[in-house]
C-alpha cells in the first residue's frame, strides 16, 4: 500500500489548518531582517511579518531552504514508513528552492542508500508563486486520503501546473 507524504514550502501560503488536517510538511523559508534571521511561520506570524517589515531599516532578504534540510526531511519521511513524497516548491526562476530540493534526494541517497531505495522522491517546480501552488499541495494530499493511487495525483498535480 502506498503511503504518500506531500511537502513544500511555506511560500505556498496553506493555512496552517489545512496543513495539519492533512499532514502536509510546510517547510519554513529564511529570511532576513536588518541582519537578524527568521523563520517563516515559525518566528512570526503574517501580520506581526508586516510590522517588522515596515518597521526594518532596510528591505528584507530571503534565502533557500538548504539541501541538507530537505535530505533530512527525506530521511524522516522513509523513517515514518512513506513510500512515496511529492514536494512542490516556488518556482524555480524566482529561487533557488527546487534546485536545494533536488540536491537534498542526491545527499540523501548518498548518506542512506538502503533507506533511500524505500521512497520514491518527486520534486515539482510549481512555476508558480503562493497560493496557486499551495492549492495543488492540497489536492494532492486530499486526493492521498481519500487513497488514490501516487500515479494518479501526480497526473493531476501535472496537468494542474499546464494550466496554471
Amino acid at each position: 500500500m502506498e503511503k504518500i507524504k506531500f511537502i513544500t514550502d511555506s511560500a505556498s501560503d496553506i493555512p496552517a489548518e489545512l496543513a495539519q488536517k492533512y499532514n502536509i510538511q510546510v517547510l519554513p523559508i529564511p529570511i532576513t531582517i536588518d541582519g537578524k534571521g527568521y523563520l517563516e511561520r515559525q518566528d512570526f506570524t503574517p501580520s506581526q511579518f508586516y510590522q517588522m517589515v515596515l518597521d526594518a531599516e532596510s528591505i528584507p532578504t530571503t534565502s533557500h531552504i538548504p539541501h541538507t534540510r530537505y535530505a533530512e526531511v527525506y530521511r524522516h519521511a522513509a523513517l515514518d514508513g512513506y513510500t512515496h513524497v511529492i514536494n512542490i516548491t516556488i518556482n524555480a526562476k524566482g529561487s533557488n528552492m527546487y534546485n536545494a530540493a533536488v540536491m537534498g534526494i542526491d545527499l540523501f541517497r548518498e548518506d542512506e542508500p538502503e533507506l533511500a531505495e524505500k521512497l520514491r522522491i518527486t520534486v515539482i517546480d510549481s512555476q508558480s508563486y503562493t497560493y496557486t501552488y499551495g492549492y495543488a499541495v492540497v489536492q494532492g494530499a486530499k486526493m492521498a486520503e481519500e487513497g488514490k493511487r501516487f500515479d494518479e495525483i501526480l497526473e493531476w498535480i501535472e496537468d494542474y501546473f499546464s494550466r496554471v
